[in-house]
Order: structure tokens, then C-alpha cells, then sequence
């Protein structure tokens, strides 16, 4: 999921009832020709968002965790 969010590229996911466009995420496939959506409503943007967020603390935590370890530690 890193690498499709990384090459994601926003895309018009269409137009609400006021005419107003409405936000998508999308990622090209390793093809180069087809692409894949993933978030085809604001609302799924905002989830995809949310959990990004949740996942950077633990994340960080864990990145600090391995930073800490001696290198000693790790060989037999």
C-alpha cells in the first residue's frame, strides 16, 4: 500500500449534484497503461487520510525502537 500511495496521482472522481468536482486517488498499474483507483469518494479519501495518520505513530515508534538497538545485539 506504501508504493501505491506514493505513486498515487489525484484524479475528478466526478461531480456532485451542484456541479462541484468531486476529489479521487488513483495509482498507474506497472503496466503504464492501465490504473486502479483507490479512493473514488472524498469520503474514502478522508478514511484513507485517517488511517495514514493512525498508522504514523506507531510506525515512528517502532522506527525509534530499531534505531536503539545495537547493531551487537543483533549478531549471534
Amino acid at each position: 500500500m506504501r508504493n501505491v500511495l506514493l505513486h498515487a496521482h489525484p484524479y475528478t472522481a466526478g461531480e456532485d449534484g451542484r456541479g462541484n468536482y468531486l476529489p479521487g486517488l488513483a495509482y498507474t498499474a506497472p503496466d503504464g497503461k492501465s490504473w486502479k483507483t483507490i479512493s473514488p469518494t472524498p469520503e474514502d479519501l478522508l478514511d484513507l487520510a485517517i488511517e495514514i495518520e493512525q498508522a504514523i505513530d506507531p510506525l515512528d515508534e517502532a522506527r525509534v525502537a530499531v534505531q536503539a538497538l545495537p547493531l551487537s545485539a543483533l549478531i549471534p
